[in-house]
């Protein structure tokens, strides 16, 4: 069982954080959206306590948080510090749900996935964890 690593894509010069962020999003989906029961199916497992299926779904999300640092040019993924990891890792659980929302319920369309996706690590990427650093004081 695998699922679907979120995309990098190539570098291209002037290439902005939504563009690569746009591209990746909309590769991941497809490749979800081809593998929709495998895809459901893993998450359910992780969900039922199953702990080889949890850990092997852990490893991929983990994976996708850090694919993510690599789209958005958040530095060398080793050095991350854990705020960092943690707004990450918040929005990979933000995409997990939203598409559950559009495969297993149709609460949402692919296209407000693709969109919330885009927008909200986008915004995660042009300072939000800064602001949030900022409100609760020192970070750790």
């Amino acid at each position: 069982m695998q699922v679907p690593e979120l995309p990098v894509p190539a570098y291209v010069q002037g290439a902005t954080v939504r563009s690569r962020l746009d591209e990746s999003v909309g590769v991941w989906l497809d490749a979800i959206e081809r593998s929709r029961e495998l895809w459901l199916a893993a998450m359910s497992a992780a969900a039922m306590g199953d702990p080889q299926i949890a850990a092997l779904v852990e490893d991929c999300r983990e994976a996708a948080a850090r694919r993510l640092a690599e789209v958005v040019g958040l530095g060398p993924v080793d050095e991350l510090s854990p705020e960092r990891m943690g707004l990450l890792r918040a929005w990979e659980a933000l995409a997990e749900g939203a598409i559950r929302q559009w495969l297993d319920y149709g609460r949402l369309t692919r296209e407000q996935v693709h969109a919330l996706m885009v927008e909200t690590a986008a915004r995660s990427a042009e300072g939000l964890l800064e602001q949030l650093e900022a409100a609760i004081g020192e970070p750790r």
